[in-house]
């Protein structure tokens, strides 16, 4: 996560799993959120939107945010692919 958002909106990350279908997930961002906290906003929607089973979610360093699989689950991809929030971009790393 890379940025304040400097207007409310909506940021949609798309998680595909091998051979699965695509997950939607949308995060709510309010006007004002500061770096650490989208990071937060961005955990909660996948800890909510995502199986609990096969994910684990978590914020590291503030603004990254882990999104990973647990033992027994697919390979993923995640993409951001949409965001009316200004001044916010996802930054996707691999660890």
């Amino acid at each position: 996560m890379d940025g304040g958002a400097k207007s409310a909106g909506e940021k949609i990350l798309h998680v595909t799993p091998k051979n699965a279908a695509i997950i939607v997930v949308h995060v709510t961002v309010k006007d004002g959120t500061g770096e650490n906290r989208v990071a937060k906003t961005i955990r909660d929607a996948f800890e909510v939107q995502l199986p609990r089973d096969l994910y684990h979610i978590e914020v590291d360093d503030g603004g990254h945010v882990l999104v990973k699989k647990k033992r027994g689950a697919a390979n993923f991809a995640l993409t951001p692919e949409s965001s009316t929030v200004m001044y916010t971009s996802i930054k996707l790393g691999k660890e």
